[in-house]
Formats: structure tokens, sequence, C-alpha cells
């Protein structure tokens, strides 16, 4: 994702893609947030917090090794269920 971003910013076909893909990963956290459970005035706001926590973790390799983004990913889907799980109540 990265290279792909700094590609874009030199490179206006490249750009074009990445626009295009960025505007389908809302509807794709919308149907995986509302599976969830998660009410719906909060999966947008969530969602975007979740998009721009994988950039910048794919953006700062230095701190992020796999394992980390694993663990972090984890951590951020035992939020979202928490929070899913306590609107439910």
């Amino acid at each position: 994702d990265h290279g792909m971003r700094a590609w874009a910013a030199a490179d206006q076909r490249t750009a074009h893609s990445v626009q295009r893909a960025d505007r389908k990963i809302p509807g794709l956290f919308k149907k995986l947030l509302t599976e969830l459970g998660v009410p719906e005035d909060e999966i947008y706001p969530l969602a975007r917090v979740l998009f721009f926590t994988a950039l910048g973790a794919h953006d700062a390799p230095t701190l992020f090794d796999g394992r980390s983004r694993r663990s972090l990913s984890k951590y951020l889907l035992s939020l979202v269920k928490d929070r899913a799980e306590s609107a439910q109540r």
C-alpha cells in the first residue's frame, strides 16, 4: 500500500487506481462492522480509524513488523467486538 501511494503521488493513472480502491474500502468496513453489530452511527468514524491505523502501521515498517501489525490488528478487532457487544446489551 505504501509503495502504491508513493507511486500515485507521481503518476496520475496510479493515483486514479488508488482513489478507486479507496472508495471501495468504506463499503467493506461498513459490511464488516454491521455484521459485528457495531451501532450504525459509529460505523463511519470507526471505519476511518481502522483504515488510517492500517495505513500508518504499513507506512512505519520500523515501528510495526509483521508480528506487531498482527498484534495491533487483534487488539483493534477485540475493541470493535467489545463495542458491538456493549451496544447490544
